[in-house]
C-alpha cells in the first residue's frame, strides 16, 4: 500500500536535514494514516532516532526542547511548527524501581530511547504506529503491528492486548471513537468489549485532558458522530453527562441534529470551526427547554439573563472548569441569536448580525429542521451585555 499523496515541502526540508546530520527519520502517526487514506494531512508529527539535544543542534535557534520527563522538540520551519520526538521504547523493571503507584500498568513518559520497532510497539493503535520517510525513492512504510492491513480493513485494533491499553490511558477509549467517526473504521471485537467493561474508567482520569479532549472533537467537522459512538461503547455519560442524561429524550435527538448539521457546515467550508459555535448548538435545544419554550420558538430576553445564562452554561459543563472567555463568548452567541431571531436592535443592533457564533448557529438551525427559528411571543427587549469579541 504505497503512499502516492504528496506532503509539504518543510515536512521534507526537516527530514532531509535530520539525514544529512547523519540520522533517521520519519513521519509517524495520523499524518501516515491520512497520507495511505489519499487524504492531505492537516500536520505531521515526525520520529527520528536523534536525541532531542541531537536535534536542537541540527536545527539550532528553529527548535526549542519541550518537556520535563518525556522531552521531545518543537522546530519551526517557515510558518509551520512540527513536533519531533526520539524513538522511545519500554522502560525495564529495574528502571521502573523507585516509581510511587506503579503497578505495571501505568503509562509513564519516559526518556528511555530506543529503535524504531520499539517505538512501533508503545503506540496505542496498529493505524497510528506506521512510519515513513518520504526521500526512499520506493515510497514504502515501515509497518511492524500490522497497521496498513488494518486501515486497509478499517479497524481499529490496539497494540497487544486491548484491556491492558485502555487501563493504561482511559483516554485512548475517546480516541478509538473519533477513530470510528471520522475515518467510518470498525471496533476490534475484543477492543470493543475492552471499551464498554472498563468505560467507567474513563471517570480516572483529569477533567483537564478530558475537557482538551473535547474540544478536540468540537473543532472538528465529527462531532456528533464521534459523542454517538461514545453513547453506543457506554462512554458519554462519563465525558459529557448532560448529553446523555438528554440522549433518549426529544430535546437530546434535537442536540445531535443541531451538531450534525453544524459538523456537515464545518465539512463544507461554510462556518468557523469555532469552540463557542459548537457549544452553543449543542446548548441552544437544552436552554429553549429550560426557559420553557413552545417548540420552535426561541426564548424571550429579561433583564438579568446574562448571568441567568452564564450560571446554567457552567452548571451544564459540569465536571469540567471551561474557561470563562469561552462561556462568555457561548452565552454572547446565544443572546445575539435570540435577538437577530425576534428582530430587534439595541444600541449595537447592527453588529450583532455580524457576530459569527450566532449566525452560524442559526444556520446550523435551519439546516438541522429545515425551518427558521421563530420569536417567542411574550418577547421583551433586554438589556444584557452583546460582546462582539470574535474567537477568531
Amino acid at each position: 500500500m504505497p503512499i502516492k499523496h504528496g506532503i509539504s515541502s518543510n515536512t521534507l526540508k526537516i527530514i532531509r536535514r535530520l539525514h544529512d546530520a547523519g540520522y533517521d527519520a520519519y513521519v509517524v502517526g495520523g499524518a501516515v494514516r491520512d497520507l495511505l487514506l489519499d487524504i492531505d494531512p492537516k500536520d505531521y508529527d515526525l520520529s527520528t532516532n536523534a536525541t532531542p539535544e541531537q536535534v536542537k543542534e541540527v536545527f539550532g535557534r528553529k527548535a526549542m526542547i519541550i518537556g520535563r520527563r518525556f522531552r521531545l522538540v518543537h522546530v519551526r520551519m517557515g510558518p509551520e511548527l512540527f513536533e519531533v520526538s526520539t524513538f522511545r521504547r519500554e522502560p525495564t523493571e529495574e528502571e521502573r524501581k523507585g516509581r510511587n503507584e506503579d503497578s505495571g500498568l501505568m503509562v509513564w513518559r519516559d526518556n528511555e530511547f530506543g529503535t524504531v520497532e520499539q517505538d512501533a510497539s508503545r503506540r496505542d493503535f496498529t493505524v497510528n504506529a506506521i512510519f515513513y520517510d518520504p526521500l526512499r525513492a520506493d515510497h514504502e512504510v515501515l509497518d511492524f503491528v500490522g497497521g496498513v492491513a488494518d486501515i486497509e480493513n478499517c479497524v481499529v485494533r490496539t497494540i497487544g492486548d486491548p484491556r491492558t491499553r485502555m487501563l493504561e490511558d482511559p483516554v485512548r477509549m475517546l480516541r478509538a471513537c473519533k477513530l470510528v467517526a471520522q475515518y467510518d473504521f470498525k471496533l476490534e471485537p475484543k477492543l470493543r468489549t475492552a471499551i464498554i467493561d472498563e468505560a467507567h474508567r474513563l471517570a480516572d482520569s483529569s477533567s483537564a485532558r478530558l475537557i482538551e479532549e473535547f474540544f478536540k472533537i468540537a473543532q472538528k467537522p465529527h462531532c456528533a458522530s464521534t459523542l454517538t459512538c461514545m453513547r453506543e461503547l457506554r462512554l458519554l455519560k462519563f465525558f459529557l453527562p448532560v448529553l446523555d442524561e438528554a440522549w433518549d429524550h426529544p430535546v437530546g435527538d434535537e442536540c445531535v441534529k443541531m451538531l450534525a448539521a453544524r459538523d456537515s457546515l464545518l465539512a463544507a467550508g461554510e462556518i468557523y470551526p469555532s469552540r463557542a459555535t459548537a457549544l452553543s448548538c449543542l446548548f441552544l435545544p437544552l436552554f429553549c427547554e429550560y426557559m420553557d419554550c413552545e417548540e420552535g420558538t426561541c426564548w424571550r430576553s429579561f433583564m438579568g439573563i446574562d448571568k441567568e445564562l452564564s450560571r446554567w452554561l457552567r452548571k451544564q459543563m459540569q465536571p469540567y472548569n471551561v474557561p470563562k472567555h469561552l462561556i462568555a463568548k457561548t452565552r454572547d452567541a446565544l443572546m445575539i441569536l435570540a435577538k437577530i431571531v425576534h428582530g430587534k436592535e439595541n444600541r449595537r443592533g447592527r453588529k450583532q448580525l455580524q457576530d459569527s457564533r450566532a449566525r452560524d448557529t442559526l444556520l446550523a438551525y435551519q439546516t438541522a429542521f429545515g425551518k427558521k427559528l421563530r420569536p417567542s411571543e411574550d418577547f421583551m427587549e433586554g438589556e444584557g451585555d452583546f460582546s462582539e469579541q470574535s474567537e477568531h
